[in-house]
């Protein structure tokens, strides 16, 4: 296996593609077709929604939302705070579009490559409903900058990210408000803990290593009742990971310690030829789907192709509401065999490797629920047919498959028998003559517990094994000093963010300096300070430590217009009033929106 490809032949230079950005328009090609229009009213006060989540879902959330509603109201804004269910919030958010404002934890489950961000922010996406640039937004400078991250590797990958860095911080599409810190428990006496990497508790090889000592079920316990009403690995509204999904479906590749190796392939090798990469692989020959079926090179290849296109009869492309940033660097995809097949990608090999870690579905199972559509569902919006929004049973090829679920209380999994892990570890056991060779645990039980502090209980009680979602900042504290639990606090990749919907006039393009005020009635080291009790980590990045540069790392003196949460409301109003706005008689935001 070969992951380290010769270097390109042709090097980007970064300050070519700065300079041909700031004056270049916007490709036609799937961008926002908006004309923002800036119109002076003095007589309107600036209204805006805010939606989040409530205090049983997040807690962290309800609250920053509730210190940003209170300063916009003292500014003279009138705000309107919507706070509904995840999934109620995932569907403004994503797919209506109907928000000025949301304030959530993004999702970053897969490595910490900053490239998450070109699904994010590039404007081919800026019309589409998904996970793909919620905010709508669409900048020539932020578009190329993603673009050539994407083709380069190594040192000149880091400074177009740098710089792509400065210009999210200067146009404000979201503001990065802190890093959480995760907490997962785990029932030491049910596991070999010292042999438990606890930075995996949040992915599939996490689940993989917790190989009970009696070989029998995993007792989890979840906070979140979505995965047990719907398990569609598209469904963007019913999920923010995908560990669960994991568990279900192969990938072609998993990250282990920030490295992409082989999972469902074998093997492969790269080869680099100027800005694009091609990957050849060769599949695992004993992968067999939940329902027998031997996994192919076909199935690979529908895969990429229909997350591209969910409806490739109709005329309009309609791309999966979930890992359409990844599957849109492939630029070509040729199977030669059974269990041979290439994927050439337009990306230098980071984002590639992200490319492999889409899950791989059964060709057979979903070719016949796209011919099953109704006439209806095939009009449907892109992102909102049902074949990428309801539950459908999970035929994946993964390490466990559905066995049962109750919805709104629980989820089972039982062992894929099949799955190619446990024929290498029955190898490992021959060829060491070693009967006590650990095995995968039978089932993994997932339990629907709501509240966090509850969580901590039935684990340090043995009433469950683990923690399946991380636990709350408010519980933290609550976690015992006792040799039956082991605590571990794997570094977190999430963090909150108030978004900006740039669809909205108010909101737009020519309204940034809005946008950037609006950021500064946030503090951020107190929110963490208080809010998370001091278990998260005021941030100026959506990145990484390693990814930000050091002169935008955080350095404690935050731009908020005040001091210890409470806002100084004379150089605040001034701001506003910098940014195109007045006040009328009743202390009222009015002006140019």
């Amino acid at each position: 296996m070969n992951w380290t490809p010769a270097p390109s032949d042709e090097s980007l230079r970064r300050r070519s593609v700065l300079a041909a950005a700031a004056g270049a328009l916007l490709p036609a090609s799937g961008c926002v077709s908006r004309v923002d229009t800036v119109v002076e009213d003095t007589g309107r006060q600036l209204s805006l929604t805010l939606v989040t989540v409530p205090t049983d879902d997040d807690r962290g959330a309800i609250r920053i939302a509730r210190h940003l509603e209170s300063n916009l109201e003292a500014v003279g804004i009138d705000v309107t705070l919507d706070v509904r269910s995840q999934a109620g919030f995932l569907e403004s958010v994503l797919l209506d579009h109907d928000a000025d404002l949301f304030v959530d934890r993004y999702p970053v489950d897969v490595g910490a490559d900053p490239d998450f961000l070109y699904a994010a922010l590039h404007s081919r996406f800026a019309t589409q409903a998904g996970r793909q640039n919620p905010f709508g937004f669409a900048n020539g400078t932020v578009d190329r900058l993603l673009e050539a991250q994407r083709r380069t590797d190594g040192d000149e990958r880091q400074e177009y990210v740098a710089s792509l860095l400065e210009e999210i911080t200067a146009t404000k599409p979201f503001e990065p408000i802190c890093r959480p810190a995760e907490h997962r428990l785990v029932r030491a006496e049910r596991f070999d803990v010292d042999d438990l990497d606890g930075h995996q508790l949040a992915s599939r090889l996490g689940y993989l290593d917790l190989e009970p000592t009696d070989d029998e079920q995993v007792h989890a316990l979840l906070t979140d009742t979505r995965p047990t009403r719907n398990c569609n690995p598209l469904s963007v509204t019913m999920r923010r990971r995908g560990t669960i999904v994991d568990l279900l479906y192969d990938s072609l590749g998993v990250y282990e310690d920030g490295e992409i190796r082989p999972w469902l392939a074998s093997s492969w090798d790269v080869e680099r030829d100027g800005r694009s990469t091609t990957v050849r692989l060769a599949l695992r020959e004993n992968a067999r789907f939940h329902d027998g079926e031997p996994v192919t090179a076909d199935d690979v290849a529908f895969t990429y192709r229909f997350l591209a296109d969910t409806t490739p009869d109709s005329p309009l492309p309609s791309p999966a509401p979930r890992y359409c940033g990844r599957v849109s660097a492939v630029d070509d995809l040729e199977v030669h065999g059974e269990f041979d097949l290439s994927i050439t990608t337009e990306a230098g090999a980071a984002v590639t490797g992200r490319v492999l870690t889409v899950p791989i579905l059964p060709a057979h199972v979903w070719q016949e629920r796209l011919e099953a559509r109704s006439d209806d569902q095939a009009s449907a919006p892109q992102g909102r047919w049902n074949l990428v929004t309801d539950h459908v049973d999970p035929v994946g090829s993964g390490p466990y498959r559905m066995a049962s679920r109750s919805e709104r209380e629980s989820l089972t999994l039982e062992r894929h028998e099949e799955h190619f892990t446990l024929r290498e570890r029955a190898d490992e056991e021959e060829e060491t003559e070693d009967d006590d060779t650990d095995q995968l645990a039978a089932e993994i039980h997932f339990d629907v517990d709501p509240n966090s502090a509850s969580m901590v209980e039935r684990v340090a009680s043995g009433d469950a094994d683990v923690t399946a979602s991380p636990i709350q900042a408010y519980a933290a504290t609550r976690i015992p000093d006792d040799d039956a639990v082991s605590h571990f606090e794997p570094p977190s990749r999430t963090f909150y963010y108030l978004g900006f919907n740039t669809r909205r006039d108010s909101l737009g393009e020519d309204n940034v300096q809005l946008r950037r005020a609006i950021a500064r009635l946030v503090d951020k080291s107190w929110l963490a300070e208080t809010v998370f009790r001091g278990d998260a980590e005021p941030i100026a990045t959506p990145v990484t430590e390693e990814w930000t540069p050091e002169r935008l790392a955080w350095d404690g003196d935050g731009e908020f217009l005040g001091d210890d949460g409470d806002l100084d409301l004379e150089s605040a109003r001034e701001t506003f009033a910098d940014a195109g706005f007045e006040y009328d008689e009743d202390d009222r935001l009015v002006g140019q929106y």
